[in-house]
């Protein structure tokens, strides 16, 4: 049986943190969320209904001293049980650059030495 993790294509980390999230395009959002993981390809949210499957967003996360604005492609959502007005919402990042690449490579870094610090 293969797992989801063995699926992937980036090794999901558990970064749980608040990060500013706006929507292009049709607007109307653009709120403080919670990251619930992070990898090289995308993020796992939590938001609330109002972000939908196709929105276009704008990430802003800052950890360890590492400040990265990325574009991202809500690809899935799926409701969180017991909390009705939100949901999880799976991004899939877009159009990063090397120099993007990088910087979540130095973010991940930097948050998993603060996290085994602990």
């Amino acid at each position: 049986m293969t797992t989801v993790d063995e699926r992937r294509q980036h090794r999901r980390h558990p970064v749980r943190t608040s990060v500013r999230c706006r929507r292009i395009g049709r607007g109307g959002f653009d709120e403080e969320v919670t990251s619930d993981d992070l990898s090289a390809g995308g993020m796992l949210l939590r938001a609330d209904r109002r972000l939908g499957v196709g929105d276009v967003l704008v990430i802003d996360i800052e950890a360890g001293g590492v400040a990265l604005s990325m574009k991202g492609l809500v690809i899935a959502t799926r409701e969180i049980v017991g909390q009705p007005d939100q949901r999880y919402v799976h991004v899939a990042f877009t159009g990063l650059s090397a120099d993007r690449l990088a910087g979540l490579a130095r973010l991940l870094d930097s948050w998993e030495r603060a996290e085994s610090a602990n």
